[in-house]
């Protein structure tokens, strides 16, 4: 089956799961600031956040990852991500952490994150990653996609003068509507 795709409405409902407070104060903070995103849940751990946050119905899950994501921890936070993309199909999830290793954001994106974001995160970071989903999920805005069509001419066998044809319609289309044929 093909990848849902989610269209962000105009409230964005959101779901913060970080143990360290501070970083959730902070990350409300910033969220609060920016038209149409609404905060549905905070949560120190992930799981009690598993538990909760589907009845919550969130567009966008903003999930820690350990700094120490080596080894067992690394898997552990893939997991989680894991997880939750498997519960909120319809739903982003944005990881982000500091101290992280290349190889943990790998595995974090690989697990099903859409993005990771440094921490702390700052305004400027979220907003394109925000960004970058609206479009991502949404596809072209609908000026941006061509509408057209396609015309074939053919003939079973040569000769019949089929190119002389699809030539003159291409030309007449042309002339009709330039720098569009």
């Amino acid at each position: 089956p093909s990848e849902p795709r989610l269209t962000m409405p105009n409230v964005l409902r959101i779901v913060v799961i970080d143990s360290d407070a501070e970083s959730r104060t902070s990350l409300r903070k910033i969220l609060g600031g920016m038209p149409g995103a609404v905060v549905v849940g905070e949560f120190g751990e992930v799981r009690q956040a598993l538990l909760e946050t589907p009845d919550r119905r969130p567009d966008l899950v903003l999930i820690e990852v350990p700094a120490t994501t080596t080894g067992r921890d690394g898997d552990a936070s893939g997991e989680a991500i894991r997880k939750f993309a498997d519960a909120l199909p319809e739903a982003a999830i944005l990881a982000m952490g500091s101290g992280v290793s290349p190889e943990a954001v790998i595995k974090v994106i690989r697990a099903g994150a859409f993005e990771f974001l440094p921490r702390p995160v700052e305004r400027g970071d979220l907003t394109a990653a925000l960004e970058k989903i609206t479009r991502v999920r949404r596809g072209p805005a609908p000026s941006a996609r061509k509408t057209g069509r396609v015309m074939s001419v053919f003939s079973t066998k040569g000769g019949l003068g089929v190119t002389t044809v699809a030539i003159n319609i291409a030309v007449c289309l042309a002339e009709k509507a330039p720098d569009s044929t």
